[in-house]
């Protein structure tokens, strides 16, 4: 079938889209907004009506083995016997097997339980908050968004707390070696030294993993690794492959997109210091902070879908089998859907409509726990650096097709 359109000049990794994919983005929406991107060998969708269509019909977009990591070093392959992201993962499940596996991993993630860390949680942000107080300037990127998210998904986890350097870096193994051009070649030749170093990383952690799930089962805890072990629908309880799959998604989705969210909220935030003064004598406006945020900058620029058949979506015909990268980051920009949408608006009546946390049953597992780490994060900055002044001439962002991954954001503040 012939892959078209096509959008010129698209350069998804390039640096200067990484750091301001928003003009491409309109570009595409406007010219062609299903295209063929043969960069990375995939279709690519940036409205809302359709990328919302999309995670609406799972049976003809399907989320099973979308994701890359199938081709694995001929020393490691007995450990992924199925790809790296393994197949008993939530994100490589489709209909019945997903959302029975769901609803048993969904009781981790309770309100209540969730809800239940947050003491702990704000301790931790003003632990870390006090030198950076002291110093009056530092990366609000690196000194407290990373370490407030890797220290809170490494506690709700019920990892060792000594885990969170591993899961930091873990995350970004699993970034690097899961993305669609990893499924093509089969050469054990093509793999750099750097690549497999990750996959020797990722190894020891499902080994690690393996160890903790043991020792949750005979010894429960509050954490979710724990909860995922004790699980059961009717006499069912998940696979130790299962748990593994899991715990990855979350250290992979709760980690870096929950980091990026709190910085991008403070960033746009210190840019505009009439709603800055407003949301810090107002903390009650924080939780649609978040949430426009999640919209403005989606921590997550998206993932990827597979058609069932051959359809025909915004003006383009894709082939049965075809992978699909569904842009949440475009659709969140749609000025059909958010008029004005690179301003930051707390009073949008939709503000809840964004796909930033996905959408349908495919829906972030862990949409409760960000939520909760972001408003706390962002209550805590507000209430503790006055007049935050990004300091970064431009915001430099790691190369990768899911994930908006901010390397720093130095600033000033007092």
């Amino acid at each position: 079938m012939t892959r078209c359109p096509h959008l010129d000049g698209y350069a998804p990794l390039s640096e200067e889209q990484l750091a301001d994919p928003f003009p491409t983005w309109q570009a595409a929406r406007e010219q062609c907004p299903v295209f063929y991107a043969p960069e990375i060998g995939v279709w690519t969708v940036t409205r809302y009506a359709d990328v919302v269509r999309i995670l609406e019909d799972p049976t003809t977009f399907a989320n099973g083995g979308t994701l890359g990591g199938r081709r694995v070093p001929a020393q490691y392959r007995e450990a992924f016997p199925d790809g790296v992201w393994s197949n008993a993962a939530l994100i490589n499940r489709d209909g019945d097997n997903h959302k029975k596996a769901k609803v048993l991993a969904q009781r981790a993630f309770i309100p209540s339980r969730v809800n239940v860390m947050r003491p702990a949680m704000e301790q931790l942000a003003e632990e870390l908050l006090d030198p950076l107080v002291a110093r009056g300037a530092g990366d609000l990127m690196n000194e407290f968004a990373y370490p407030f998210t890797i220290r809170t998904i490494t506690k709700a986890l019920g990892l060792p707390p000594e885990d969170a350097a591993v899961v930091q870096q873990v995350t970004e193994d699993a970034l690097v070696i899961l993305t669609p051009g990893n499924a093509e070649a089969t050469d054990d030749a093509a793999f750099t030294a750097d690549q497999v170093e990750r996959f020797e990383r990722v190894v020891r952690f499902r080994e690690h993993l393996g160890e903790v799930i043991a020792a949750k089962r005979e010894t429960p805890d509050a954490g979710v690794i724990s909860a995922l072990t004790h699980a059961s629908i009717d006499g069912e309880r998940l696979s130790d492959d299962a748990i593994k799959g899991m715990v990855l998604e979350q250290l992979v989705a709760g980690n870096d997109t929950a980091a990026n969210a709190i910085a991008h909220a403070v960033y746009y935030l210190s840019r505009d210091p009439q709603l800055w003064d407003s949301v810090a004598a107002d903390p009650e406006l924080v939780p649609r902070v978040v949430e426009e945020t999640v919209r403005r900058h989606s921590p997550s620029k998206g993932l990827f879908r597979r058609a069932t058949r051959d359809v025909s979506l915004g003006g383009a015909d894709i082939g049965e089998g075809e992978l699909i990268h569904v842009l949440w980051g475009s659709a969140n920009t749609d000025d059909r859907q958010f008029p004005e949408p690179l301003r930051m608006d707390l009073e949008r009546e939709n503000i809840d409509s964004h796909v930033g946390f996905g959408r349908g049953e495919h829906r972030c597992l862990g949409a409760v726990l960000a939520r909760l780490e972001c408003r706390i994060a962002i209550e805590a900055v507000l209430r503790r650096l006055k007049r935050v002044t990004v300091t970064e001439q431009r915001l430099r962002y790691a190369p990768a097709l899911t994930n908006v991954s901010l390397m720093s954001l130095q600033a000033t503040w007092g």
